[in-house]
């Protein structure tokens, strides 16, 4: 197994497992924003949707790989790139929303009479706490997803283009192009050249 399989292995592992935790904080700020403002928050709700589609798609396609079903390097840097910027978009509107919409009670989430005042509940003290909190660590899990499916990409892409000069390989796939099966296919005719060119001397 080359570099590159284990590189994304261990990538697209780590981000299925982040996907999952934000599927579960997003799910949980979203319920909190329904219950108290009677609304959901775009920023929220765009990363649950790319938590899903992550969950979905990511570990389908190592299972096509060890299914030994073809995934073309061309196909995973379309869908790889599609995904990447999706978990950029969302990182960047939770972010926004954060610093325009929460930050102004979570810098009171600590003060039990300002919260106490404004919504005349003291039970939820708490959950204004453990919110501020998952909102913050949504955007720090969209931003690692972010940078590890990007530097994914970019290695997949170097790749891909350093097999241009060995005929291309964009219809292969990873794990076929990566563990060597590509060039061992070209060999015979390349050590066929030059018995070729003796005969004709």
């Amino acid at each position: 197994m080359g570099f590159l399989n284990v590189f994304r292995f261990g990538v697209f592992v780590a981000v299925t497992v982040f996907a999952i935790v934000e599927l579960g904080l997003t799910a949980d700020i979203t319920k909190f924003a329904n219950s108290y403002y009677k609304k959901y928050d775009v920023g929220v709700v765009l990363n649950l949707a790319v938590a899903v589609i992550t969950i979905l798609s990511i570990p389908t396609i190592l299972l096509l790989d060890f299914l030994s079903v073809k995934v073309w390097i061309l196909v995973e840097l379309a869908w790889t790139a599609l995904i990447w910027i999706l978990w950029l978009a969302g990182a960047a509107d939770v972010t926004h929303e954060y610093n325009h919409s929460y930050s102004a009670f979570c810098s009171h989430a600590n003060d039990y009479n300002v919260i106490a005042d404004l919504y005349g509940e003291e039970s939820i003290l708490n959950d204004f706490k453990k919110t501020c909190k998952e909102v913050q660590a949504v955007a720090a899990f969209a931003f690692i997803n972010w940078i590890f499916l990007m530097l994914y990409f970019f290695t997949l892409l170097a790749f891909a283009i350093i097999g241009i000069r060995k005929g291309g390989i964009w219809l292969e796939s990873v794990k076929t192009a990566n563990s060597g099966d590509t060039a061992t296919a070209t060999a015979p005719a390349m050590k066929e050249a030059p018995a070729e060119q003796a005969q004709t001397a």
